[in-house]
């Protein structure tokens, strides 16, 4: 997470599951009603085969450990499974 690019949000709001490539977002200081997200581009050091998903759900997102609002999965096309990988994400509220 890089501080100066984010707004309301801090490494605090971010809940990395037990689960390889799950993401969860907790405790947010307000109800996102969309989010957007896309693996960071492979210029800016990012991985090529990469499928970023967000699920949101403002009364809670359940997997894994995680128990938040919005749940990222990172799903690797070249090793055919969950993987950490770098995203981007854009909340709207």
């Amino acid at each position: 997470m890089i501080p100066q690019r984010s707004t309301n949000i801090t490494q605090a709001n971010v809940d990395p599951d037990t689960v390889v490539g799950a993401y969860c977002f907790t405790g947010l200081p307000f109800t996102p009603k969309n989010v957007m997200v896309s693996g960071q581009a492979v210029f800016d050091g990012g991985q090529t085969d990469l499928i970023v998903t967000s699920f949101v759900n403002p009364l809670g997102v359940t997997a894994g450990d995680c128990a938040g609002t919005v749940l990222v999965r990172v799903f690797d096309v070249s090793a055919g499974a969950l993987a950490d990988g770098a995203f981007h994400i854009w909340f709207e509220d």
